[in-house]
């Protein structure tokens, strides 16, 4: 073998390493933070999955009003079959109680929309993404504290740390 041959190999030997040692320190944390950002972007479609449906509305223990009403579990139209079958203050009572949970169903809905829109805006803008899920968040946050939309907002954090 030559000289000139021996200095080519040499040389094509030292760009090879070269090329591994960037390969190595650049590509392969590059595809090691892919990987955990999907799986961060998975776990959180989870959490959506899991949590979706599971807050339609008072589903906690209330004193509503005068009355001092526990609501849990009844919805508005049940709480208006109430206030048409009964009269006076009770029955205005109970009109009050229909209007709150109406309130409280609508927060609901609007809440798990945001969530929802949070997960389609996730994989393309975690701003957004983050931004719809603290709504959901402060939606619940006026009747108790959330308890339905924040494994979701800890799971978009999660997605926005490895962004």
């Amino acid at each position: 073998m030559t000289f000139g041959a021996l200095v080519a190999i040499r040389v094509l030997h030292t760009v090879v390493s070269c090329f591994i040692s960037v390969y190595a320190l650049v590509v392969v944390p590059v595809v090691r933070l892919s990987r955990q950002y999907d799986d961060a972007v998975n776990r959180a479609v989870q959490i959506f999955r899991e949590q979706s449906g599971n807050w339609g509305g008072c589903d906690w223990t209330t004193q509503f009003g005068a009355m001092c009403l526990n609501l849990k579990g009844l919805t508005a139209r049940q709480a208006k079959m109430m206030a048409n079958a009964t009269t006076g203050s009770e029955s205005t009572g109970w009109q009050e109680a229909a209007d709150w949970l109406q309130r409280v169903e609508v927060d609901a809905q609007s809440a798990e929309l945001a969530a929802k829109r949070a997960i389609e805006l996730l994989p393309h803008d975690t701003s957004a993404a983050l931004t719809q899920i603290r709504k959901a968040c402060e939606l619940e946050r006026r009747y108790r504290d959330p308890r339905v939309w924040l494994a979701l907002l800890e799971g978009i954090q999660d997605v926005c740390k490895l962004a």
